[in-house]
């Protein structure tokens, strides 16, 4: 357990560290390596719908394709070839950049060797088995080994464009023209083309070509989870926590999570990565609403003292509370699916049904997953801001979970952010 924590510290970091291609486009506060691969893994999960694959394959193998920037950083096809003048670079990027087949082979050589010693890094405390499940998945994902392997691979592209996309929406001097050509290097799967060919349409309002209603909702939807990308986790906010981690940083890192320790409990982690997928995007729409909404005080002083405690109500104000939070979050959700495919809409509305109360097993125990993803998040920036106050946390604690396994997480986190008296405590 000990060593699970600790990577799940480590790919925590993924949350803080921005897409450098983007960066180089001059996009203010870029997307983050977790919240790319959020989105990926529901791009690479709808999609793949339509393929005979291996769902749960596809899921997992989404879900590591970037862990090794961890370490590696995000290295893009423009390192090393930028000019140092910056109104030159600023053009640069404007383009793909064209090279011999040669000097390709040897740069992505490069980035591999880099990539793979940081993975190997990432992982070697791991138990084997988990260990290999890592490093077997991220190599059929660089290497294209299976046919899944060779599907994720495209989905990143197709989330990369879809970026690229949004970026446009929100300004239209943005350049696609170099996204597409680095689609155009890699894509060749029929149903990602057919996607494809949806952006092609709204971006360039092309009149002759052929729209498919299907993947039109799908981008929609894309799109649309994608400002959880934006959306700061409210919790943090009202705590005033410098830089808080987004919706979608928080679902990447829970997903892994959820995937890691349900493992310890035969759960079906396929249910479980679905779950911790889903579970959080009718915030979209709903907002993320939290147990002290009902309470806020207008004064920031009394607000900063709320903050230390755990808030209490009674029986029926918990009832009511609770009422209020599902009616918003599932009209955020049904209005978020509400043109998906039949399948796939009554798919997500089961599985987020059985987050909220609990219907399977795994149901259960996302639920007090979810939390702990959330409590490690509260004590790693207790560690580094000294918020927020521990107290409440532990309260909480005592109170929310009940799971053999996630104790004994619990109690690894505890050893590790309080193994010595504290000042900050």
């Amino acid at each position: 357990m000990k060593t699970l924590l600790s990577f799940f510290i480590e790919i925590g970091k993924l949350k803080g560290k921005h897409r450098k291609g983007m960066k180089l486009y001059g996009i203010k506060d870029p997307e983050t390596t977790a919240e790319h691969t959020f989105r990926m893994t529901i791009v690479a999960w709808f999609l793949g719908i339509k393929k005979d694959l291996d769902i749960e394959k596809v899921l997992k193998m989404s879900l590591v394709h970037d862990l090794c920037e961890v370490y590696a950083g995000d290295i893009t096809p423009y390192d090393g070839l930028l000019p140092k003048d910056k109104k030159e670079r600023y053009k640069f990027v404007r383009k793909w950049p064209h090279l011999s087949e040669n000097e390709k082979k040897k740069r992505y050589s490069e980035k591999l060797e880099k990539e793979e010693s940081s993975l190997e890094r990432l992982v070697k405390r791991l138990p084997v088995e988990e260990k290999m499940e890592v490093l077997t998945l991220w190599w059929d994902y660089e290497l294209g080994k299976t046919k899944e392997g060779r599907f994720v691979r495209q989905a990143d592209r197709a989330e990369n464009l879809i970026e690229a996309f949004d970026c446009w929406k929100r300004d239209a001097s943005f350049p696609t023209k170099p996204w597409w050509q680095h689609a155009d290097e890699v894509i060749d799967d029929p149903v990602v083309l057919k996607f494809l060919t949806e952006i092609e349409i709204e971006e360039l309002r092309k009149k002759n070509v052929s729209s498919d209603p299907a993947m039109t909702n799908l981008l929609v939807f894309f799109s649309e989870i994608g400002r959880l990308k934006r959306m700061s986790r409210r919790g943090w906010v009202l705590r005033d926590i410098k830089n808080p981690e987004s919706i979608a940083e928080h679902i990447f890192r829970v997903a892994v999570m959820a995937w890691f320790l349900g493992k310890k409990k035969n759960l079906n982690i396929e249910k479980l990565i679905k779950i911790a997928l889903i579970h959080d995007i009718c915030e979209v729409y709903a907002g993320d609403i939290t147990p002290y909404d009902t309470i806020l005080p207008k004064d920031k002083n009394k607000l900063k003292e709320l903050m230390k405690t755990w808030p209490r109500f009674s029986k029926a104000e918990k009832i009511k509370i609770s009422k209020d939070k599902n009616r918003k979050e599932t009209e955020g959700l049904e209005k978020l699916i509400l043109h998906l495919p039949k399948g796939l809409k009554t798919e997500i509305r089961n599985l987020w049904l059985d987050y909220e109360k609990g219907l399977t097993p795994e149901g259960r125990f996302f639920k007090q997953a979810d939390r702990i993803e959330n409590f490690l998040q509260a004590l790693e920036y207790w560690k580094k801001y000294g918020q927020p106050p521990q107290k409440p946390w532990w309260m909480q604690a005592t109170e929310l979970f009940d799971d053999p396994v996630l104790l004994e997480m619990i109690k690894e986190m505890k050893v590790k952010f309080h193994s010595r008296k504290n000042p900050k405590e």
